[in-house]
């Protein structure tokens, strides 16, 4: 077996080079996932493509091939995927979830439920009449992309607005939260469905599903439940991690076992990057032992291999031959977050859910004039205007529809999920996903770009009634002291003159 040494030269390349990038794009107060996307996209070979340029000749005995660059890196970025999903799941406190406001629950389910339903209708109808196939697995996988929120580049953006602690500032903050990890319990279900290479029909199908969730839930219950017991009482009782001839044990330790549960997990089917997310979750149990390897994988994963991953996401960004009617699809993911966003923040906010809860009793009790005269007290002692109560949560679940519309790491990883898995199927479900990854790319590149604009339009303070009225006020009296002024200077003048 032999070792090109120009695997140096391209793994060293790219991370330099999305290094810079993403320091340069932290400088411009943009997100740094777009710095390395575009250090893919412009120096990773796409653009090179479109002129016929595949590869560069280093003196004599080197070649420099893109094609082989994206082969080289590849191993690198996954283990980036692995590390920066460990990272993720290990900072997505359970306890917080649970301390959660209703509201806040329910405006995330909400969201979910329909942006994911209209992800579904939109992958299964319109791929289906523009690809002329329709195929409710890749829309089922391919609707999870408008699920998840990089609220990244929406807290920076109230952050320097010093917004962030206002009321619609600390629910997005907590919508993010939910959001990833519903979207990631989704792609763990639906990847574990779809991915699972069943071909029956009928109640084969349902059976090889039944099997494949069975999978599933066992390995949720080993890395969430047994492995975390199994290091503690390891520790606990024998000091096994703790008490050591060589150095940092439990780094390695954990980071081996990182690599077998996601092999593990791509070997049920599910996913390399779920098995690595779950184990995130799990080690929260064994803080003890967590804190330094959790810096380690910190410093390493985003000090490197994380950045090359989104390198290597961008170095595949298909240019060529491109079915560019997909771009249809951008606006569509926008608006489908936004709506179903903006639907749960409205319908959670007190006023509307009373003034729902009271027409619905009112109709049903039209017969009853106890009930009626009761319900048009209650009415009249909780009076809903538009000025008071309907316009402000309009405004309030607007803010929070367009925080709620970045995209980023989670749905790139889906979609490399996704092309991963997508050589198991035929040649047209291969160059489907390769059409839908360049796709995400896009929609990721132009979420993060429009995002702050947008806040920053949304939560501009406008003047209120009486600061307008004061305003008002204020320059009448002004303009009235200056022509005072006018007249006692010009009698001034003219008594001057008379003297």
């Amino acid at each position: 077996m032999s070792f090109h040494f120009i695997i140096f030269l391209y793994i060293g390349f790219a991370v330099l080079i999305a290094r810079i990038f993403g320091e340069l794009f932290e400088k411009l107060k943009l997100s740094s996932i777009i710095g390395e996307l575009l250090a893919g996209l412009l120096l990773g070979g796409p653009i090179f493509f479109l002129f016929g340029i595949e590869e560069f000749s280093i003196g004599e005995n080197f070649t420099y091939s893109f094609a082989d660059m994206a082969e080289g890196i590849e191993p690198f970025a996954q283990i980036g995927i692995l590390l920066l999903l460990f990272i993720v799941g290990s900072e997505i406190k359970t306890s917080e979830l649970r301390k959660a406001g209703k509201r806040n629950i329910l405006i995330s389910f909400t969201d979910v439920t329909i942006t994911y339903s209209l992800g579904v209708l939109v992958g299964y109808f319109l791929i289906g009449e523009i690809f002329g196939e329709k195929n409710i697995g890749v829309a089922a996988f391919f609707a999870l992309i408008f699920v998840p929120t990089s609220i990244g580049t929406t807290v920076r953006t109230l952050s320097n607005m010093k917004k962030l602690n206002s009321k619609e500032g600390q629910t997005l903050l907590s919508l993010a939260v939910f959001d990833d990890f519903l979207a990631m319990l989704l792609l763990l279900i639906v990847s574990g469905i779809v991915f699972s290479g069943s071909s029956g029909t009928g109640l084969g199908l349902v059976w090889d599903i039944l099997i494949q969730v069975g999978f599933i839930i066992v390995l949720v219950i080993i890395v969430l439940y047994l492995l975390p017991k199994l290091i503690e009482f390891l520790e606990n009782r024998f000091r096994v991690f703790s008490v050591t001839s060589t150095s940092y044990l439990f780094v390695g330790i954990l980071f081996g076992l990182l690599l077998v549960i996601a092999f593990f997990a791509e070997y049920l089917g599910i996913s390399a990057a779920i098995g690595a997310f779950l184990l995130g979750i799990g080690m929260q149990r064994v803080k003890f032992l967590m804190k330094e390897p959790l810096e380690t994988f910190i410093k390493f994963g985003e000090g490197s291999l994380i950045p090359l991953f989104f390198f290597s996401v961008g170095s595949s960004f298909i240019l060529v031959e491109f079915n560019y009617i997909y771009l249809v699809i951008i606006p569509i993911a926008i608006f489908a977050k936004m709506i179903g966003s903006f639907t749960g923040a409205m319908f959670s906010t007190n006023p509307l859910r009373e003034r729902l809860v009271r027409s619905i009793k009112k109709t049903r009790s039209k017969s009853n004039s106890s009930d009626q005269e009761n319900i048009e007290k209650i009415s009249k002692k909780k009076d809903i205007t538009w000025e008071n109560t309907i316009k402000p949560n309009i405004i309030s679940s607007g803010k929070i529809s367009l925080g709620m519309m970045p995209k980023g790491e989670i749905t790139l990883i889906i979609a490399a999920i996704g092309l991963t898995e997508a050589v198991k199927f035929s040649s047209d479900i291969q160059e489907l996903a390769g059409d839908l990854y360049s796709i995400t790319i896009l929609i990721v590149l132009v979420t993060v770009f429009l995002t702050p604009l947008l806040l920053r339009f949304a939560f501009r303070s406008p003047k209120s009634k009486e600061e307008k009225e004061n305003g008002e006020d204020n320059s009448k009296e002004k303009t009235e002291q200056q022509k005072s002024k006018l007249k006692e200077e010009n009698d001034e003048k003219i008594n001057s003159n008379s003297n």
